[in-house]
């Protein structure tokens, strides 16, 4: 998790000569996440999603930053305060190692910043692309009253996925998991 939020704040930073903030970290992490999953049957990173209303958080990361919990080299959390004193999160790369990741997870990586950073203006290209996402979707659409609800990862799945080489080894990678209860980190 920590090389994967190096490298989108430092990448993001390079092309757009402006900080990623935590809102659009989260929606690079979500749409990497799905993306990876979506294909392999497997996820590139061991983290949960919540829907909020401005779509998919990893819980995980969100929490981090918020409480201070990562003290790494890779990257930097700057907080600040706006003229109408809502708070601001910067997220500034300084460096990643990307040998944690497959040459699969690293094209993904790469056509992310290059669809969001490349032509980004505002976040609401990246916000709408994380709209689509079948798990936020559904989750959304089901919180009740809620303002966020926990979003099931297998949702990533419509009938086209089944007698998939992906749904093969996503059956592995779950009974793997079940039973192992192992978790890991990039």
């Amino acid at each position: 998790m920590i090389n994967s939020i190096a490298f989108f704040s430092t990448e993001h930073q390079k092309i757009t000569r402006k900080p990623l903030y935590k809102t659009t970290l989260l929606k690079y992490l979500a749409l990497f996440y799905y993306k990876v999953f979506s294909e392999s049957g497997e996820p590139p990173l061991e983290l949960s999603f919540i829907a909020m209303e401005n779509g998919p958080v990893a819980e995980e990361v969100y929490v981090g930053i918020n409480e201070n919990a990562f003290n790494v080299a890779e990257f930097e959390i700057i907080k600040s305060t706006t003229s109408n004193d809502s708070e601001q999160i910067q997220i500034l790369g300084k460096s990643y190692n990307l040998d944690f990741f497959s040459e699969f997870e690293i094209e993904i990586m790469n056509e992310l910043i290059q669809n969001f950073a490349t032509m980004y203006k505002n976040n609401t290209a990246i916000i709408d692309a994380t709209h689509e996402l079948r798990p936020w979707k559904i989750a959304w659409e089901n919180r009740g009253k809620s303002r966020l609800k926990k979003m099931n990862d297998e949702d990533i799945f419509d009938e086209s996925f089944q007698n998939t080489l992906a749904s093969e080894h996503y059956a592995i990678y779950k009974n793997l998991r079940d039973i192992s209860g192992a978790h890991f980190s990039r």
